[in-house]
């Protein structure tokens, strides 16, 4: 990461969320300091992906959860399982200031290796048969690529789950959890956890957490104002 948070980087860090807490235009202010600063793809994507004005942070950290046991588990299995196959590619992955987990996927494809995606799916049943929450419905995207592959994979390991597990693979992702009430959001999906009621678990970054404890980029230590 050192190649990415450089000097301009931290510089344009902190010019961008200054102005984005003043409700500058987003699109305009990023562009200027991006610019300003001669960012490289990668240290924009992170930029854009990573800082969001102070109060809009303040109100998805009040929604989060630390522990899903007793909770009716929804999973965004590709949200989820982008993040940790990028961590295990050795792509970027950080905090952003709003505490959840996420990628540089909009810098690199989206099409992850058979091997990485099981190896993934593999790291987030076993975490799910320790941190046991009431209930786990994966919902998984049709038609995206390796959507079949990963509901096989999930299929056949679903009575490993401690406890009630399902698949749904008909109705949007997104959709269904917006729409939901009275269950966990297992996604760092900005627009799901400000449309939605309910609150989120950040399942990727605790997978990461248990199994690797990595020193990750995090926004909320490059802006200290981030912190509410």
């Amino acid at each position: 990461m050192r190649e990415i948070v450089n000097n301009a980087f931290r510089n344009a860090a902190a010019d961008y969320f200054w102005l984005l807490n003043r409700k500058y235009p987003q699109r305009l202010v990023y562009k200027i300091v991006c610019d300003r600063y001669r960012l490289n793809t990668l240290q924009r994507v992170i930029l854009y992906r990573g800082i969001f004005p102070a109060e809009t942070a303040a109100r998805r950290l009040e929604k989060r959860i630390e522990d899903p046991k007793g909770y009716h588990l929804l999973i965004d299995v590709f949200n989820v399982l982008f993040k940790i196959t990028s961590y295990l590619s050795g792509r970027p992955v950080f905090i952003c200031n709003d505490g959840l987990l996420r990628d540089a996927g909009d810098a690199f494809e989206k099409q992850a290796p058979s091997a990485l995606l099981e190896r993934s799916v593999s790291l987030l049943l076993s975490f799910l048969r320790c941190e046991t929450p009431a209930s786990v419905k994966f919902l998984i995207d049709q038609p995206v690529d390796n959507s079949s592959f990963l509901e096989e994979i999930i299929r056949n390991q679903l009575a490993n789950i401690p406890c009630p597990a399902e698949i749904n693979c008909l109705y949007p992702a997104d959709r269904l959890m917006r729409e939901s009430r009275n269950v966990l959001l297992a996604t760092a999906d900005s627009e799901i956890i400000d449309r939605s009621g309910c609150m989120y678990y950040d399942l990727a970054h605790k997978i990461l957490q248990k199994e690797f404890t990595p020193a990750l980029l995090s926004f909320q230590e490059i802006l200290p104002e981030a912190n509410p």
